[in-house]
């Protein structure tokens, strides 16, 4: 007879869970889940940001790999003195695409043109559109003349990176619908008119070369991916890199080959690190010990070294806004990044209400005089003695700007540029 099978009982086998226990294990429960919540959400904005700067340029750049481009560096040409040299930063890899020679040689810029020190230039501003045609340039040359204009302001590339003149060092086609001007030609006719032709090109603000080339781009917290100013739902772009050597050498080839053809003066914008969101996420690879003044100072001495090696001038556009504020966009004290300066006294750019370094102004617009003035005597004594003012009008009111040139008469103020898409005599 087979053995029996004996069952072991333990004490607690048939023993229920107390209510205590299974609260702990609800609460064990929850704060894992919610501990779990956390990381993911704290994770969530800068893998967002990632992934936004990937789409961004898959948006922008949809094949794998971009054409070759020539490099923006030409070589420069024997008879041509080196420019200044930056402060020495930290080596960067070597750019692979060649620098075909040019087609044909660059035109020299007119001998004896140079803007002698403390020349009063009194200037208007010509858009695109009027550079394209040669009879309606003549009828503007025309207004200019009989209003004692001496100099005209064009564009010659825009904040998104456009070229908006016919180039040979361009990256990025203009964008759909909008055609390049000759400004060989246009500086020819601006100069048998008897005035003088001053061209605005913005420096790193430029999402076009930035795409077009990594190696020059802010970077998305040391990655290969593209820094976006803002997220991609709200049209963020990509900037240059002040401390990239391949950024910096690319514009003041564009500066040096707008001067090659006529320009007489090149007004940089826009010479400022990013602005935008999620700045603790934009790196510049390894910068060393040089400062975002030192670098951005640097730079624009660079310019204007080899611009007068063709014979051009180069001044920088400040916001006056920015002198009470000194942002750190800008490494601080923008007066100190150049002895030539252009001072935008914009009321316009102060906004509604503005207040920054002890400087208040309500509704600058409201008596756009009265504001120039008060900017004027705020910035007393840090100004140099000698600089251009700068006037956006988008109103385009003709009674605005005579408002202002008088205030800039009476202290002293003898070099402006107005700014007008098309003016009015309201």
């Amino acid at each position: 007879m087979p053995k029996a099978v004996k069952v072991k009982r333990y004490k607690n086998i048939y023993k229920r869970r107390t209510p205590l226990s299974i609260l702990l294990r609800v609460v064990c429960i929850v704060v894992v889940v919610g501990l779990l919540g956390f990381i993911g959400w704290s994770a969530y904005e800068p893998v967002r940001a990632y992934l936004d700067s990937i789409a961004f340029e898959w948006k922008n750049n949809p094949t794998p790999s971009l054409p070759e481009i020539p490099d923006i560096s030409a070589s420069p040409e024997p008879e041509t003195p080196a420019p200044e040299s930056l402060p020495e930063l930290p080596p960067e890899p070597a750019v692979s695409a060649s620098d075909p020679a040019p087609a044909e040689s660059e035109p020299a810029a007119p001998e004896g043109s140079e803007i002698p020190s403390g020349t009063q230039l009194r200037g208007a501003y010509l858009p695109v559109s009027d550079l394209l045609d040669p009879n309606l340039l003549a009828a503007r040359l025309s207004d200019f003349q009989e209003a004692g204009y001496t100099a005209v302001l064009v564009d010659l590339k825009d904040a998104n990176g456009s070229l908006l003149y016919r180039s040979k060092r361009g990256r990025i086609p203009l964008e759909e619908g909008v055609t390049p001007y000759d400004l060989s030609a246009a500086c020819e006719q601006i100069r048998a008119a008897g005035m003088l032709p001053i061209g605005r090109m913005h420096t790193f603000r430029d999402y076009t070369a930035a795409l077009s080339d990594n190696n020059m781009a802010v970077q998305y917290l040391d990655t290969r991916e593209h820094w976006l100013d803002n997220s991609r739902e709200k049209g963020g772009k990509p900037w240059l890199n002040p401390y990239s050597e391949q950024a910096r050498a690319y514009l003041v080839g564009l500066a040096e080959e707008a001067v090659s053809m006529g320009v007489e003066q090149i007004l940089l914008d826009s010479v400022m690190f990013p602005v935008g969101v999620r700045l603790d996420a934009a790196t510049y690879g390894e910068t060393g010990d040089v400062s975002r003044s030192e670098v951005l100072s640097a730079f624009v001495r660079q310019v204007s070294s080899a611009v007068s090696a063709k014979g051009g001038t180069v001044s920088l556009i400040v916001r006056a806004a920015d002198v009470f504020s000194n942002p750190d966009s800008l490494g601080g004290d923008p007066l100190v990044l150049s002895d030539q300066i252009t001072l935008n006294l914009s009321p316009a750019v102060l906004g509604e209400n503005f207040s920054a370094g002890g400087f208040t102004v309500e509704h600058p617009m409201q008596d756009p005089g009265d504001t120039v003035q008060r900017m004027l005597d705020a910035l007393s004594g840090r100004l140099p003695g000698q600089f251009t003012a700068l006037i956006q009008d988008p109103n385009n009111s003709t009674a605005m700007v005579q408002a202002v040139q008088e205030v800039l008469k009476e202290n002293g103020v003898e070099s402006y540029l107005i700014v007008q898409e098309s003016p009015n005599p309201n």
